[in-house]
């Protein structure tokens, strides 16, 4: 039997891994892909969904099966996958149909194009229903094979995640549970002693290049927009507008704020800020912040890389970044800020000034990170 798994030569040992577990016909009920955004874990969840439904006797998927030719991506319907769905804040889903409804709005992405990082609400749940919804499907008898998908599994709290873990500890016949995340840590140690793990590693340069070659995008700048997107594919694509400039100078200079002994800088920066938001639109502010934070995410793993001897990968910013004083503190600080920095971003399309939310992350950077210059506790009041 061929099983056909189409992953980049970064992820060739990944390829092996799950080839050699679907030959043994040993591969795991549950399974969680670990990885940043964009890096392609929906992509290879669907991959496996597709391997694990299919019939066909040469090759899986063979293509030509009902199974494989049953699936309808534009409409999210396959007789053989279920998704857990994310829910914003202002869904009013009570009812199990609408729950259904919105599980079927949310495979389309998936199914279309899993490699979009926009696809789901930054601040959706996974309710404790829909995960009974499911649990409940798989209470009947089928002897073909069904797949769950759990999509940001990190985004289920203690109910949610403690009704899926008696099911994951005894998965029933002919199902499998998909959980993909990149943010791992959030979980349940429950969850994740129950799951098999599979991380996505980075893709390199070529890879992220032929990527976006294949969706006709410009790859002017390509090894800025690695670096950027943290070799995530799918956030080179959503950073590959004209935003990007912006949004990476903005980063350093935040980083510089970060460092300077007056807040007047900071309060010129949010003066400046209100002015382009006027101009600009509050979407288009809300874009490039997001930029940002990204781009503040990848300087700080080159401050890392900087403290372990590694080269930089925003090589043009490598005399400011070592200039920074607060470069040689050492991981435990720059891991802190960037903890902030997560938490920062996630709450990011909630707010109405994004601006704001920044001035906030650099405040906390300067008041409560150890070895930092408090003279602006004083000032707090003012700003």
């Amino acid at each position: 039997m061929e099983y056909r798994l189409d992953l980049p030569a970064s992820q060739e040992r990944v390829a092996e891994r799950l080839k050699a577990a679907l030959e043994s016909n040993s591969f795991p009920q549950a399974v969680l892909i670990t990885g940043s955004a964009g890096v392609g874990k929906r992509a290879l969840a669907m991959q496996l969904a597709r391997i694990l439904s299919c019939t066909g006797e040469k090759a899986r998927p063979c293509g030509e099966c009902p199974y494989c030719r049953a699936v309808r991506p534009e409409k999210g319907e396959s007789p053989w996958l279920w998704v857990v769905p994310l829910e914003g804040s202002s869904d009013k889903l009570e009812k199990e149909e609408d729950r259904r409804e919105q599980a079927k709005k949310t495979l389309v992405p998936i199914m279309s194009d899993p490699w979009d990082v926009g696809a789901f609400p930054e601040t959706g749940t996974i309710r404790v229903e829909s995960i009974r919804d499911v649990l409940r499907e798989l209470g009947r008898r089928d002897p073909h094979p069904r797949v769950v998908l759990i999509p940001e599994a990190d985004r289920m709290a203690a109910a949610p995640a403690n009704a899926l873990l008696k099911t994951l500890e005894e998965v029933p016949e002919n199902c499998h549970f998909v959980l993909t995340t990149a943010h791992r840590a959030d979980m349940l140690p429950t969850i994740l002693s129950r799951c098999a793990k599979i991380h996505l590693p980075e893709a390199t340069v070529g890879e992220v290049g032929a990527f976006l070659e294949k969706r006709g995008i410009s790859t002017e700048n390509l090894d800025q927009l690695w670096a950027l997107a943290g070799g995530s594919p799918g956030k080179a694509v959503f950073m590959a507008g004209e935003t990007v400039a912006e949004a990476r100078a903005l980063a350093m200079d935040l980083l510089e704020w970060t460092a300077k002994e007056s807040s007047l800088e900071l309060l010129s920066w949010w003066a400046e800020s209100a002015g382009r938001k006027k101009s600009a639109g509050a979407s288009v502010l809300r874009e490039t912040a997001r930029h940002a934070a990204s781009a503040l995410s990848s300087l700080l793993d080159d401050l890392m890389r900087l403290n372990a001897g590694l080269p930089v990968r925003n090589s043009a910013f490598e005399s400011r970044l070592r200039a920074l004083p607060f470069a040689g503190e050492g991981d435990d600080v720059l891991v802190w800020m960037h903890k902030e920095l997560l938490k920062t971003a996630r709450h990011m399309d909630n707010s109405v000034d994004p601006e704001k939310v920044f001035l906030a992350l650099v405040l906390k950077w300067r008041n409560e990170r150890p070895r930092i210059d408090l003279s602006l506790v004083s000032e707090k009041g003012g700003a």
